[in-house]
């Protein structure tokens, strides 16, 4: 939610930040294959006369700049991460609600007043505009860490044990931010030896263009929980197929062919299949053949990010 009403980013105005999102960052196919690379200004979307739905006045452009920044606390440290550009079509019921004051009645309020009001303070009244970033959260971490928290990247006895892990993350989840699954993968990493090491039994997958878990304008459905079935159930379509062919044949997957189906509906015509790579490659398109199939990309290094 937003202090003050002004600050608010009226729904209508997303297809605007998207757009110069896409031009700013070389986004194709409406997405952008890895978010985390794209330097976009919100600034350039100020309005230079009379205020209309592609700018922002100079209070909503300040705002859609912390919701990329993230939580900080006082001192200007990151708290958490913030939404990555392209992913403003799913802020509509995650972020900025359509309440009477802007940001209430989004799942993200929701969830927060839930959290803080019942969970931390014990009062279900609890006002979230009295949140105090640095105070609250110490509460917070002391009240429920060992009950909740699941950070420690220390998974040294999973490994030893043959556990193995496949994780994906869509690039425009709206409800948590892409980057909490890149560094988790990042502290397993440091704590474990390095990617190479981890590789052999945990590998993260981030999906372009898909929301959370699912849905979004990009390719989704690999099966999974509370995801679309895919065409095929076999290890290069179905993530579950996948992680018991790593488990029983010891076959890690190399990448995952994700589905996007007319309307997200698995009824109708395939529109687009593309390859999610394990982190940190991304997908890269050859140059030859047609962008809506998955044959015409190959898992690279990521670009360096644009200036």
């Amino acid at each position: 939610m937003t202090a003050k009403p002004d600050s608010a980013l009226p729904t209508k105005k997303l297809p605007a930040i998207t757009a110069a999102v896409l031009g700013a960052c070389h986004g194709e196919d409406d997405m952008l294959s890895d978010p985390s690379q794209c330097r976009f200004d919100p600034s350039v979307l100020t309005c230079k006369g009379v205020e209309n739905d592609s700018c922002l006045t100079g209070a909503q452009v300040t705002t859609l700049k912390k919701i990329y920044s993230g939580t900080r606390n006082a001192a200007g440290e990151l708290l958490f991460h913030g939404y990555l550009p392209g992913s403003e079509a799913g802020w509509n019921s995650s972020i900025i609600g359509d309440g009477a004051n802007p940001g209430e009645g989004s799942e993200q309020f929701e969830l927060g007043r839930g959290y803080f009001g019942d969970m931390v303070w014990g009062r279900p009244d609890w006002d979230i505009r009295t949140m105090n970033f640095d105070e609250d959260l110490k509460r917070a971490e002391a009240k429920t860490t060992q009950t909740v928290d699941a950070a420690n990247p220390d998974l040294g006895r999973f490994k030893a044990t043959g556990g193995k892990l496949i994780q994906y993350h869509g690039w425009n989840d709206p409800t948590i931010p892409a980057p909490s699954s890149m560094e988790y993968y990042k502290e397993v990493a440091s704590k474990m030896g390095g990617v190479p090491q981890i590789q052999s039994f945990y590998r993260l997958f981030m999906a372009p263009g898909m929301q959370h878990c699912g849905d979004g304008v990009g390719p989704n459905a690999v099966g999974g929980a509370f995801n679309l079935p895919p065409p095929k159930h076999d290890a290069e379509h179905d993530v579950v197929v996948a992680l018991a062919h790593w488990v029983e044949d010891g076959v890690p997957p190399a990448q995952i062919v994700a589905t996007k189906y007319q309307d997200n509906n698995p009824s109708k015509a395939i529109e687009m299949q593309r390859p999610w790579c394990p982190y940190p490659a991304v997908a890269r398109y050859s140059g030859q053949g047609s962008r809506n199939e998955a044959d015409s990309f190959q898992c690279t290094a990521p670009a360096p990010a644009n200036q």
